[in-house]
């Protein structure tokens, strides 16, 4: 992607003008094309590319990636023109407010779900604010737009004994991917790891001596923490190591068998591991996807603890205690009680 081309510092006391109907051009998702109309010359600088650099995590540079695409009218970030950045992020705090809540409002008007809406916003709001510390920008884009809100964790409750062991033993070891599903679904539920915990492992996190894996947790960087592994977990991803042949410490655990022609072995992906759990719970007819699995790791947990909170939430890796509290609260399932209750009253 090009530099930024030339705009006026914002210790000039030159104000830009700009074009009627510059801001926003009505019935879509993406900003009109905008156009620069003075010749001071900013540092070069690619913020994009900068916003993007500077998140660890490969989730959040893609969504990123995407929602400033989309922003921008542009096909992928590569594509993004310089000029329509800059005239963007030069534009006073007013227009800038007007700029968003005006896609806001045609996001809204267009049906995308509350979390899109709020992580496409997050992504221009995050380049307002690396703008606006390099000296880019009049606002570090707070209180520019709301966002909208989410309730999280609506359904934690997941899946019970009976079903998680019927997913357990769906694979079969006959086959290599039969031995990594299974060691995939046992690693899943044992230590309700998340999707990009379980992706992200490689040969050299696996301390078989020690009985542990080391994973990224979320929010963690790439500091390692350490979880034990239950015998049953450990069997089954040995059992798996040892039929795919791992050598190098830097390979990823989970191999892909989608790029079996690559010269060298290519790991599951996200979305990989996504479809994989799709396809498990489509063969006994229930909704399933890694998130599920953690769902129903953690609301056994509270259940085998007799609601345990302290317990649960270091097994779980929450970092705010509220989170757990909302698993227990969808396990004890007070609303139906207390509307049952009152149906019974009047009933």
């Amino acid at each position: 992607m090009p530099s930024l081309p030339a705009y006026p510092p914002l210790t000039s006391t030159a104000e830009p003008t700009y074009p009627p109907g510059l801001f926003y051009s009505g019935g879509g998702l993406s900003c009109a094309a905008l156009t620069p109309t003075s010749k001071n010359q900013f540092p070069e600088l690619d913020l994009i590319a900068e916003l993007l650099a500077d998140k660890r995590s490969l989730a959040t540079r893609r969504a990123y990636a995407a929602s400033l695409s989309v922003f921008f009218g542009a096909t992928s970030p590569e594509a993004i023109d310089s000029a329509q950045v800059g005239t963007f992020l030069a534009s006073d705090q007013a227009t800038i407010a007007i700029r968003l809540h005006q896609w806001k409002r045609d996001m809204i008007a267009a049906g995308l779900a509350e979390a899109t809406i709020n992580l496409r916003l997050s992504a221009v709001r995050s380049l307002l604010k690396l703008a606006h510390r390099f000296g880019h920008s009049t606002t570090d884009g707070t209180n520019v737009v709301d966002g909208e809100q989410v309730i999280s964790y609506r359904d934690t409750r997941g899946y019970d004994l009976k079903t998680i062991r019927r997913l357990l033993a769906l694979p079969g070891t006959d086959t290599l991917r039969g031995l990594r599903d299974t060691a995939m679904l046992w690693l899943l539920f044992t230590n309700g790891l998340r999707r990009s915990e379980l992706c992200t492992l490689t040969f050299g996190d696996y301390e078989p001596d020690q009985g542990r894996i080391l994973i990224k947790g979320k929010g963690r960087g790439t500091q390692r923490e350490p979880l034990d592994l239950c015998q049953e977990a450990q069997t089954a991803l040995n059992d798996y190591l040892v039929a795919a042949g791992h050598t190098s410490p830097t390979e990823l655990l989970l191999r892909s068998f989608q790029h079996q022609r690559l010269a060298e072995p290519a790991g599951l992906t996200d979305n990989g591991l996504w479809k994989v759990c799709v396809a498990y719970g489509n063969m006994i007819g229930i909704h399933l996807n890694p998130h599920k699995i953690r769902h129903s790791a953690i609301t056994l947990i509270l259940d085998a603890t007799n609601g345990n909170l302290r317990e649960a939430q270091e097994f779980a890796r929450h970092a705010d205690p509220r989170t757990t509290m909302r698993y227990d609260d969808n396990r004890r399932g007070n609303q139906g009680k207390l509307s049952r209750v009152l149906g019974g009253l009047v009933g």
